[in-house]
């Protein structure tokens, strides 16, 4: 029976280090970077701003940023979307979805290499 808890222990911790399976959210940090990269939607949010939030994963990824200069890198299969009220935010966009970049008012910009649309108003 132990060994068989052992070797379930195992291939679990194998899938959550290559990426998880379901839906995902937190709140990061100011300076950190916060990833999605697994199967399923992820929601982070940064609300004292100047995060780095990546979407990598197979899913949809959802950002908000009210304290502003976060970066946000699209590069997974899902869509990206981010929330900037905070202004002076940066979007990423090289993966297969949609990028838009909403709710900001200045200082944002966004650079798209990826094969989905882009969408990004008062952007510079």
């Amino acid at each position: 029976m132990r060994t068989r808890f052992l070797v379930a222990a195992g291939i679990l911790t194998a899938l959550c280090l290559g990426g998880c399976v379901g839906n995902t959210s937190g709140v990061c940090d100011t300076g950190d970077t916060c990833t999605c990269n697994g199967v399923g939607n992820c929601d982070w949010d940064c609300p004292d701003g100047a995060c780095n939030l990546r979407c990598e994963g197979t899913g949809n990824c959802t950002f908000t940023c009210p304290g502003g200069d976060c970066t946000f890198y699209c590069e997974g299969i899902g869509n990206c979307l981010a929330s900037c009220t905070g202004n002076g935010c940066n979007m990423l966009c090289s993966g297969a979805g949609n990028c838009i970049l909403e709710d900001c008012t200045t200082g944002c910009q966004q650079t798209c290499a990826n094969t989905g649309t882009c969408e990004c108003t008062l952007c510079s």
